[in-house]
């Protein structure tokens, strides 16, 4: 939240606006929108690391053109949130791998084609829902980018913060945490050697946020700073409090135990898996949680059934990991809300990736479930 304010105070942000603005207003921001983030998502491997960067560039295009804003929300959070389950360098992919006795590659592999269903059919979604403002009036955009272009220092080098840190990611394995910080410090540099902004400004932004003066200016560019994630940061520290409470005290086995009643059933025992990870999800407000006890109770009871672990590896990415933008008090939908300004109950009809893929998993449910009837054997008659 801190280095978004001052990155919109620098003209990081402004810089990229701008040149969104000038190059891609003529196409379908929507589905460009939905494929950067996708691809960003996967490469950065974060989430949260793809929104705060790329996708806050994408709501302030939105504000500028005239894009439904939740619309917006929604595809830039579908992209983003393709990290968790995908991505080579999610920390959350790799829990979930590790917490079912899985390999990495190998899962990524096993839902390659789930994942190219689910981009395909968001891809066609994103396109249909933004067409209409593909050819949408541009009049408003030129005095836009003369009031960009007086604001700040639009400048290459204002772009180097954000391609540093997706370079340092990629190609030098830094973590997100790191790569944040020295892009902060490459921003604070440029800020000093390009800008009028003083220190105390400087400070004033990353903890208030950015409100410009100008209401034009306002409307693309504004918010974020570190009191902006104050929610957030209370609902880590609530939930971090809840989950140590829970595990201490085995509440989180006996309510498994509590829901999960034994079955021969294939089709049943994924979907027990599938609505587990749903509920640790809606309960715990915590991806890895989700990720360990939904991994670590079922695997067994998995191997007991002969069904592969892979496929508890894609029920909890694609039940418990994906849908946890859309529940409001979850962590991830405070983020998302703190970065887009869009209202999570507003924004989650349209994060279409995040309905997708779980459909997928629960048509495979159906399908075990129906075969598994049909494998079971006849009860014996009486007296025969």
């Amino acid at each position: 939240g801190g280095t978004i304010g001052f990155w919109m105070a620098s003209g990081v942000i402004g810089t990229f606006v701008y040149g969104g603005l000038k190059y891609l207003s003529g196409l379908n921001m929507v589905l460009v929108a939905f494929l950067l983030c996708s691809a960003l998502s996967c490469i950065l491997g974060t989430a949260m690391g793809t929104l705060s960067t790329k996708g806050v560039v994408f709501i302030g295009i939105a504000q500028a053109l005239g894009i439904h804003m939740p619309l917006m929300a929604g595809a830039v959070i579908s992209g983003c949130y393709l990290a968790d389950r995908t991505a080579p360098l999610s920390a959350v992919l790799n829990l979930v791998s590790s917490m079912t006795g899985t390999d990495m590659p190998g899962n990524i592999k096993y839902m390659g084609r789930y994942t190219l269903m689910g981009l395909g059919i968001c891809s066609l979604f994103y396109y249909w829902a933004g067409r209409s403002y593909a050819g949408a009036d541009l009049s408003g955009v030129t005095p836009l980018l003369s009031l960009l272009k007086s604001s700040y220092t639009i400048h290459w080098l204002m772009l180097l913060p954000l391609v540093l840190m997706v370079l340092l990611v990629l190609a030098f394995r830094r973590s997100i945490v790191t790569s944040l910080l020295i892009s902060l410090g490459v921003s604070v540099a440029l800020a000093f050697a390009m800008t009028d902004l003083s220190f105390a400004e400087m400070a004033r932004n990353f903890v208030m946020g950015f409100h410009p003066a100008d209401a034009q200016l306002a409307r693309v560019i504004s918010g974020s700073g570190v009191l902006s994630m104050v929610n957030v940061i209370l609902s880590v520290i609530f939930s971090a409090v809840l989950n140590g409470l829970m595990e201490g005290g085995g509440m989180i086995n006996l309510l498994l135990d509590r829901l999960n009643k034994p079955t021969q059933n294939e089709g049943r025992l994924m979907a027990n898996a599938g609505l587990t990870s749903i509920l640790l999800t809606l309960v715990t407000c915590n991806q890895p949680i989700c990720a360990m006890a939904t991994g670590m109770y079922f695997s067994p009871k998995f191997d007991e059934m002969k069904i592969t672990r892979r496929a508890l590896a894609h029920i909890i990415s694609d039940n418990g990991i994906i849908v946890s933008p859309l529940i409001p008090w979850n962590v991830n939908a405070m983020m998302a809300v703190s970065i887009t300004g869009v209202a999570a109950l507003r924004f989650a009809p349209y994060c279409m990736l995040c309905y997708v893929l779980p459909i997928f998993t629960w048509i495979n449910m159906m399908r075990a479930s129906r075969i598994s009837k049909k494998e079971r054997p006849a009860p014996e008659k009486a007296g025969v």
